[in-house]
């Protein structure tokens, strides 16, 4: 039977985190046909052949290397079969039917990229879909009160009652049709990851597809599967990825802005934490110290 829904997920060192994914995608999405695709970035831990032994029904894609999340979501993509394609992180975790409600949607509204209501670990929501950034609001919210700036795309997406258009939405789960997805050329194989659906939803807008949030679907985000938040790494993708998305949406005098923006983040954290690491004694502000001086040395190289 053909597939309505080829399911594309990407695996990096992250085996218990997949499985639960798929476990959980299999239990739970029973009333469509679907295909699974897991394309694996090169991992190290032996996590591909752990998850090949564990679903064989799931077609394995295996990368010589790591090829970032977006060309790798384009190679399962590519692979594909179905009418539909969800983008769906390996750090997701399904309780409840959440595609059923997301394709009426994408195809009352076609063409169309749709996202379910994404939760935290404890059931909180999660800011999974919201306005296009600005280079005014990034200020505010590495500068100002990023609590209060969380707040405010919690405050909207909680107000949002009935399927909506936002200006963009998570790549943890991004449903569209297969046809519309290769129309837009996929995510941008430039980032590397983080940014990439953001700029997707930009391109999509331009060419008439919008984004719609579906809030009565939802799905668990825990966020973070393959990557520690506390690292150099961290920090270094997620400036990279969103500077060239920035430049790819707004051009490169809005991209420099944003570097320098980066740059002044980095050096007053790596001060503020390097002071109080050294007035308390304490290695792990000293370490936070060291990551942002990091990064502030990749930001003042050239390049992404």
């Amino acid at each position: 039977m053909t597939p309505v829904v080829s399911v594309i997920l990407v695996n990096w060192n992250a085996g218990e985190l997949a499985h639960a994914a798929i476990a959980s995608l299999q239990l739970h999405e029973t009333t469509l046909p679907l295909e699974i695709i897991l394309v694996d970035n090169a991992s190290t831990d032996g996590s591909a052949d752990y998850l090949e032994r564990l679903h064989p029904d799931v077609r394995l894609i295996r990368n010589s290397r790591n090829e970032g999340f977006a060309r790798a979501n384009n190679i399962g993509v590519k692979a594909a079969t179905g009418e539909y394609v969800l983008l769906l992180n390996t750090d997701t975790v399904f309780s409840e039917s959440v595609l059923p409600a997301c394709l009426a949607v994408a195809r009352e509204q076609a063409p169309a990229i749709v996202a379910c209501r994404l939760l935290n670990a404890d059931g909180s929501l999660q800011a999974s879909a919201d306005r296009f950034p600005r280079l005014r609001n990034l200020f505010l919210e590495i500068f100002g009160d990023s609590a209060s700036a969380g707040a405010k795309t919690l405050r909207r997406l909680e107000g949002i009652a009935q399927p909506s258009p936002v200006d963009w939405i998570c790549g943890a789960f991004l449903l569209v049709e297969h046809e519309t997805y290769a129309r837009l050329g996929g995510l941008d194989e430039s980032i590397f990851m983080y940014g990439e659906d953001v700029e997707l939803c930009w391109r999509a807008l331009g060419a008439g597809v919008r984004c719609w949030y579906v809030p009565s679907a939802r799905l668990v985000h825990l966020g973070g599967g393959t990557v520690n938040h506390a690292s150099a790494r961290a920090v270094l993708l997620s400036d990279r990825g969103r500077l060239r998305a920035m430049e790819l949406m707004r051009g490169r005098r809005a991209a420099g802005v944003l570097r320098a923006i980066f740059c002044a983040r980095s050096a007053m954290r790596a001060a503020a934490f390097a002071l109080a690491g050294t007035a308390r004694r304490d290695p792990a502000l000293r370490k936070r110290a060291r990551i942002h001086v990091e990064a502030l040395a990749a930001l003042l190289r050239r390049g992404p």
